[in-house]
């Protein structure tokens, strides 16, 4: 009979771990005990290689809930919800993305780094795990890297989101929420990012970083030739990152689905300028494609310094309003930052010191990138005419090309040679051709006015609401003339309506106590009076913060009011007209308060419109062929109100009135697009001085043609006006080039 032999212990199978969940009552509502469960085959993959151990599950005890719990989640509605913080994690000893697969948390720490500073891909790392320890996962499966990327993912949002007690709204195996990704981003950006002493921080260095590019669900078309499979790239453009230049921490960071734009790093700006008080300055390699963006922006006015970076200025020009080098107040405010692109910078400054530098590529591919020109960049400068005029800050109009355009719309049988002025004689023939054809227009229409209102119609109110919608359609022929192939701009929105009603109603009151004051003001005295427009239109601007208060502002506004009070002395007319004479004044005043108010509302809508919005897209012409009806309709309620006899069946319309009403419209017409016309030729500077002296001949027409009296007070205040106008012109002139 043959004998029993006992086995020894040591040819048993090793007992296998068992991993249970740390957890002993269920999350529902009636905090059950947990009973233990099934008892599972599992795989765990560590360090030292692949492991087979046990995991136990537990079920609640209650009939109502009856969840079912892993190490580290809880089954609910088919998806997998983290249990475990970081500190469970480390007692469990392991991270498990399945009930049968987990991964040891020294093998997720070592991973989540390599991934960090390598940018080591899932299957790289199944391909090494494989031939390594001789697992068995195919060639062609990509289980072990799903497996893997979901265990990295989730163990690093349990790190970062416990600190916010998110960590038990993570579905393993599922994107992080929007709401907790976008927690997480407050909470970075409010105690992380920031620095122990927020006060040091007054400058920023931008940039945007596509060397850091993300793997995304929702990336969009990049720049170049497509590749040959038609898909497109699975990358974004990186990140945009703000940048301290003191001590080059990353104060604020955000990923870029499409390249690198102006809306990108105003939500950037906005989100970091509340944190940091004594932020004044911002360095970026294309400020001056923003700064038009930032001066019409109030939530931006805390930034006063736009500058480039001392790398990219040198390919900027005299002009570029950012560029440091030509401008001293910028080079000055930056003296001794470095506004290079400082992470990367530092990190290869670094590898070449310690001779590591041979990540970088020796055979470099020279394809071509699609790239935008900056508007004030060298080359571009360069490709342009020799000849053009001076433009005002962000308007990139002016070549001689234009110039052609302009005198072919004006004169289409002209020769050749006209079409095309490339000399400084042609270009000032240009700009004296409009400035003529402004102030004549100008001139006539106000004489018209006044002859009208004198002798054939004596209803200012009732022959403004007959000029106005006239002058629309005018305006509305014109620029379909003009902008014939101008794409049409995009509907206007309910909001956008009611910026041009508003305008539209503050201009009907304007206009129609305009016209209402020559009824007892003559040409001459009204348009001294108006010569201190520009004091209200100075004190409106600074009142809604659309520009300073300086030494040269405030002796302009010193001459004004002193030219005011000289025009406020009326002397003693006969027959009552010296009461007649200070209700004109005092209309023209109102109309010159409406008249500033209309300004800054007009200023506010337009340069403060999105970008691609319709209000955006308006031209000019095509703005006035909206609002004058508008115009029309109040002054016709004002003639309703004041001048119900102009409708009285007794008043008889002479037939001429109909051809005055076309021809001052057609005048005004005239005016208007001149005005538009040396707007987009010259600086604001240089209109503000022409449309300052266009005051004197209009004056001088009202004198010589009508023969109006004017006494020396009034002559001493219109000069006093006239010099005011033009300091205000300087001080204009020095804002644009400090």
């Amino acid at each position: 009979m043959p004998t029993t032999i006992k086995r020894p212990a040591a040819a048993l199978p090793p007992a296998r771990a068992v991993y249970k969940t740390h957890l002993t009552r269920c999350f529902c509502s009636s905090n059950s005990v947990l009973k233990p469960g099934h008892e599972i085959n599992a795989i765990l993959y560590g360090m030292s290689g692949m492991e087979r151990i046990i995991v136990k599950s537990f079920r609640c005890s209650s009939f109502g809930c009856r969840k079912t719990y892993g190490p580290n989640f809880v089954w609910d509605l088919s998806h997998k919800y983290n249990t475990a913080t970081p500190k469970d994690i480390e007692e469990i000893g392991a991270y498990f993305v399945g009930t049968k697969i987990g991964f040891t948390a020294d093998y997720l720490k070592y991973h989540s780094f390599l991934e960090f500073r390598a940018s080591v891909s899932a299957m790289a790392i199944k391909h090494t795990y494989q031939h390594t320890f001789n697992t068995a996962h195919g060639e062609q499966s990509n289980w072990f890297a799903k497996m893997h990327a979901s265990a990295i993912m989730s163990w690093i949002a349990v790190q970062e989101l416990y600190p916010l007690q998110l960590h038990l709204s993570i579905k393993i195996g599922d994107e992080v929420t929007p709401h907790a990704l976008q927690a997480y981003h407050e909470h970075l950006h409010l105690k992380v990012f920031p620095p122990k002493h927020k006060n040091t921080v007054k400058e920023l260095v931008a940039d945007g970083h596509q060397k850091v590019h993300i793997k995304c669900a929702n990336s969009r078309k990049h720049a170049g030739k497509p590749p040959s499979h038609g898909r497109i790239k699975p990358f974004g453009h990186g990140w945009f990152m703000l940048v301290h230049p003191r001590d080059l921490r990353i104060l604020a960071v955000r990923s870029m689905s499409v390249p690198e734009n102006n809306e990108i790093l105003y939500k950037s700006l906005l989100e970091i300028l509340p944190l940091y008080k004594h932020l004044d300055g911002l360095i970026m390699d294309r400020a001056c494609g923003f700064l038009p963006t930032a001066k019409a922006d109030k939530n931006l006015k805390q930034i006063k310094y736009w500058s480039i970076d001392g790398f990219h200025a040198k390919g900027h020009t005299k002009g570029c309003p950012c560029n440091p080098i030509y401008k001293k107040r910028l080079a000055k405010r930056f003296k001794g930052v470095n506004s290079s692109v400082l992470y990367f910078v530092k990190l290869h400054n670094c590898a070449v010191e310690q001779k590591q530098s041979m990540y970088l590529n020796r055979y470099v591919r020279s394809g071509k990138k699609a790239k935008r020109p900056y508007s004030c960049g060298k080359k571009t400068e360069k490709n342009r005419r020799k000849v053009e005029y001076p433009c005002p800050a962000g308007n990139g109009r002016g070549p001689a090309k234009e110039l052609a355009a302009l005198y072919a719309s004006l004169l289409p049988g002209a020769p050749a040679p006209l079409l095309q002025p490339e000399t400084v004689e042609q270009i000032t023939a240009v700009v004296f051709a409009f400035t003529s054809m402004w102030w004549i227009a100008a001139i006539m229409v106000i004489l018209e006015i006044k002859q009208v209102v004198h002798d054939i119609f004596p209803f200012p109110f009732a022959l403004t609401a007959m000029v106005q919608p006239t002058t629309a359609l005018c305006a509305w022929l014109l620029s379909r003339l003009v902008h014939s192939k101008r794409p049409p701009a995009p509907p206007l929105q309910s909001h956008e309506n009611m910026y041009v009603v508003v305008i539209g109603l503050v201009q009907g009151l304007e206009i129609g106590l305009t016209n209402k004051a020559l009824e007892f003001l003559t040409v001459a005295a009204r348009t001294m009076i108006s010569s201190t427009s520009v004091l209200f239109m100075m004190c409106t601007a600074r009142f809604w913060g659309l520009e300073r208060l300086g030494l040269l502002r405030l002796c302009s506004s010193a001459l004004m009011i002193m030219g005011g009070v000289f025009q406020c002395h009326v002397p003693e007319l006969p027959g009552g007209r010296s009461s007649a004479h200070w209700l004109g004044m005092l209309m023209q005043m109102i109309s010159m308060i409406l008249s500033a108010q209309r300004w800054a509302l007009a200023q506010f809508v337009l340069q403060r419109s999105p970008v691609g919005s319709g209000l955006a897209q308006t031209t000019k012409l095509q703005l006035l062929a909206r609002t004058l009806p508008i115009t029309g309709i109040v002054c016709l309620v004002l003639a309703l109100l004041f001048e119900r006899q102009s409708f009285s069946s007794d008043v008889t319309v002479p037939a001429i009135l109909g051809f005055r009403v076309v021809s001052i419209a057609c005048g005004l017409t005239g005016m208007l697009y001149a005005e538009l016309k040396l707007v987009s030729l010259l600086s604001a500077v240089a209109f503000n001085v022409l449309s300052t002296l266009h005051q004197i001949p209009i004056v001088l027409a009202g004198v010589i043609l009508q023969h109006n009296t004017v006494s020396i007070s009034s002559w001493a205040g219109f000069a006093c006006c006239l010099i005011g106008a033009l300091v205000y012109a300087i001080a204009r002139y020095s804002d644009v080039h400090e």
